[in-house]
């Protein structure tokens, strides 16, 4: 893997078009894909970006200083606890990146990841002004899009929010589907209105 993450290229051209003038938190953003995206050609008003290595980060500051993005910055941190951090501070946003890396790897863990998958947009769906954009995506392959599904519902039935699914996506073109191997339709990407 190149930290770039080629198989969210389409996912993030989609998610900028809903980012001009909002206020942006990008979780689990690696070197940034996401949020330089939303920062320049979405049009974002302000971006954070967090994630947990500063390796990664390092990487994300480089691409937005070549690009000379400035509505931006990066934060090292646990996301989990960041957001828990957020939340505690009122801290609102208009639109929330999840791209958090695979939970699980086997059919065994797949409840343990649906857990985790619920308490991190329950807590991004907390932290979302009305009418706020959810970008939420799943790279484990063993999680289904129904799973995936029935997770969001059960976030908006906890939070009493309406989550409206704008758009469904999943890896972009070069990264086909085998039939043989169904596990190789692994990215989960939903736009989200969250109302």
């Amino acid at each position: 893997k190149t930290g770039y993450y080629l198989d969210q290229v389409e996912n993030r051209r989609a998610a900028a078009a809903y980012m001009k003038g909002r206020r942006v938190l990008d979780l689990f953003c690696y070197a940034g894909g996401f949020s330089l995206l939303a920062a320049t050609a979405g049009g974002a008003r302000e971006v954070i970006g967090v994630d947990s290595s500063e390796r990664a980060l390092a990487m994300a500051r480089a691409n937005a200083e070549l690009n000379g993005v400035s509505n931006v910055r990066f934060v090292e941190g646990d996301c989990f606890r960041t957001m828990d951090e957020l939340l505690d501070d009122r801290e609102k946003f208009d639109a929330i990146v999840l791209d958090p890396p695979k939970f699980t790897r086997s059919r065994q863990t797949v409840d343990e990841a649906l857990r985790a998958y619920h308490r991190l947009n329950r807590v991004a769906v907390d932290l979302l002004q009305p009418e706020g954009i959810l970008v939420t995506c799943s790279c484990s392959g063993n999680v289904t899009r129904d799973d995936f599904l029935m997770m969001l519902s059960g976030v908006a039935q906890k939070t009493g929010r309406m989550i409206q699914v704008l758009d469904q996506r999943g890896a972009s073109a070069d990264h086909p589907i085998a039939t043989n191997c169904l596990e190789t339709e692994y990215l989960k990407c939903f736009i989200c209105r969250v109302v």
